[in-house]
C-alpha cells in the first residue's frame, strides 16, 4: 500500500508474494503507482496463529521482526539497503468459561459453549480456524470434568458467548455473555470487560498469563410432581334392550353450508439452529463500582493480529 503525503491510499498491483519456513517475501515495485518523495510504503498483512496451544499472554508473546529493502541509489538502480528490523510482539489471550451449580458452586461437566466475534460474526471451531457461521459440533465446546471450556488464540475485541446446551439435569442459561477485550499500548494496560444477564461474572483476569475467566451458574430443572394413581375402572354393568319404536317419517334437510374452521392451522416455521439467535443481545456493560472488569498493567502489550510495518520512500532523482 503507497500512503501519499496527504493521506490518500493507492494499492500496488503484481506483488510477487513468497513464504518459505517461517519468512514472509514480498516483492513489488513502488514505482508502478507512482511513488513520490514523501510518500510511504505500508504493508499489512495478517498472519495466523498455529493451531496447537497457541501462546497467551504478555510473558509468551509471539514474535515478529520485519524489515525491508530497497534502492538506495537513484543512479544505480541495482545498488541496494535495508531498513531497520521492526519488532513486533503479539499477545493473545485464553477465554475459559466454567460452569457451576447455581446452588452450591460445585463444577458441572457436560456444557456445552459457542463463541462468535461480533463485528465479524465468525464462530470459532475446535480445530482454531474460524467459521462463517456457527456449526453444530464443530464449533462446540464442552466444560470438562472440572467444569471448564477453554476458548484459545484470541484477540482483543469483543465477542459473544453463549450456552448451547446444558448438563444433564439443569435449565440452560438462556442469555447472551459480552465479552470486550481491550488494551492500551501507551499505558500498558490490559481490560477485561463483560455484559450479561444475572448468573454470569467475569471472575479473573491475569495479563502475564494471557487468561479470562468467566462463571456461568445452571440451576437445576424442578422436579416434576408425582402423577397421581390411576382410579380403579368401574365394573360393567348390563344394558338394558330397548323397546321398538316405530320408524319415523324422514324430514328434507337443508344442505349445510361448508364451515371455515375456528382455529385455522398455519404452517410451522422450523426451528433456528444457531444458538446465537436464540439468546438475543446481551445488556448493556455496567459502569462505576458495578463494573464487571478487570484490569492488570503489563510491561509490552500489542493485541492485534494485523501487523503492519511502514518505510519511507523518498527520491531525489529519476530511475529511483
Amino acid at each position: 500500500m503507497l500512503v501519499r503525503a496527504d493521506g490518500s491510499e493507492v494499492a500496488l498491483e503484481d506483488v510477487d508474494v513468497a513464504y518459505e519456513g517461517s519468512v514472509l517475501t514480498l516483492r513489488m515495485d513502488p514505482r508502478a503507482a507512482g511513488a513520490k518523495a514523501d510518500d510511504m510504503l505500508e504493508v499489512r498483512y495478517e498472519a495466523r496463529i498455529e493451531k496447537a496451544c497457541p501462546k497467551t499472554g504478555a510473558e509468551n508473546p509471539y514474535a515478529n521482526t520485519v524489515r525491508m529493502e530497497h534502492p538506495c541509489d537513484p543512479a544505480d538502480a541495482e545498488k541496494r539497503d535495508w531498513t531497520e528490523k521492526v519488532d513486533v510482539e503479539l499477545i493473545t489471550w485464553a477465554v475459559r468459561v466454567k460452569k457451576v451449580d447455581a446452588e452450591d458452586g460445585s463444577a458441572l461437566s457436560g456444557a456445552v459453549f459457542a463463541l462468535r466475534e461480533k463485528d465479524t460474526g465468525r464462530v470459532l471451531a475446535k480445530d482454531g480456524s474460524w467459521r462463517a457461521a456457527y456449526e453444530a459440533a464443530s464449533c462446540d465446546f464442552v466444560t470438562d470434568k472440572v467444569g471448564c471450556a477453554s476458548f484459545r488464540g484470541i484477540d482483543e475485541g469483543v465477542y459473544e458467548i453463549v450456552e448451547v446446551s446444558a448438563p444433564e439435569g439443569y435449565a440452560l442459561y438462556e442469555g447472551l455473555i459480552e465479552l470486550t477485550l481491550g488494551s492500551d499500548l501507551k499505558t500498558g494496560k490490559i481490560t477485561a470487560q463483560i455484559a450479561a444477564s444475572e448468573g454470569a461474572t467475569l471472575s479473573a483476569a491475569d495479563a502475564a498469563a494471557g487468561t479470562v475467566e468467566l462463571e456461568v451458574e445452571n440451576a437445576k430443572k424442578p422436579t416434576p410432581d408425582p402423577e397421581p394413581e390411576p382410579a380403579p375402572a368401574p365394573e360393567p354393568q348390563p344394558t338394558p334392550a330397548p323397546e321398538p319404536q316405530p320408524d319415523p317419517k324422514p324430514e328434507d334437510e337443508p344442505t349445510p353450508s361448508p364451515s371455515t374452521p375456528a382455529n385455522p392451522i398455519s404452517p410451522s416455521t422450523p426451528k433456528n439452529p444457531d444458538p446465537f439467535s436464540r439468546a438475543g443481545t446481551a445488556p448493556a456493560p455496567t459502569t462505576g463500582d458495578d463494573a464487571q472488569m478487570a484490569s492488570i498493567i503489563a510491561a509490552a502489550v500489542s493485541a492485534i493480529v494485523l501487523f503492519g510495518v511502514a518505510a519511507a520512500i523518498k527520491r531525489k532523482g529519476q530511475g529511483r
